[in-house]
């Protein structure tokens, strides 16, 4: 029982870990897969001092990995995305577009005097600034 309940709280953990960077599991994935790689490779890299050819081919090897696992990682995230036309693309499309249009209604609403004072173009570009940033953190849940 203490084994279920320490797994489920885990399992927890990692989702709200996930949901607060923004990272889809594919790039968890890359981002653990990399960070692998490189920690292999700095284990077993050729000496210092060692001859160019020799680094090079070394990093050839490295190299290759890397692009084998960004290659897995683009592959997952294209898998994970719904296919043109599909309902979940719609409704993807849908949401986007009420963000869009909500921060263009929310745009027009602020307006600048003809001549405006440095404290009224502050407060307008600070108010530009908050919609936008809300029209991005929208676009990015809608996905």
């Amino acid at each position: 029982m203490k084994t279920a309940l320490a797994l489920a709280s885990a399992l927890l953990l990692a989702a709200a870990a996930q949901a607060q960077t923004g990272e889809s599991r594919c790039t968890q994935d890359f981002k653990a897969e990399q960070a692998r790689i490189e920690r292999e490779a700095m284990a077993r890299a050729p000496a210092p001092g060692s001859d160019q050819a020799t680094q090079q081919r070394f990093m050839q090897g490295v190299h290759a990995q890397l692009q084998a696992a960004a290659a897995r990682a683009e592959a997952c995230e294209a898998a994970t995305r719904p296919q043109p036309g599909s309902a979940a693309a719609q409704a993807i499309a849908a949401k986007q577009q009420q963000c869009t249009d909500m921060a263009k209604r929310e745009l027009d609403q602020i307006k600048l005097p003809p001549q405006p004072s440095f404290e009224q173009q502050r407060a307008y570009r600070e108010a530009e600034t908050r919609i936008l940033d809300a029209r991005m953190d929208c676009l990015r849940r809608a996905r």
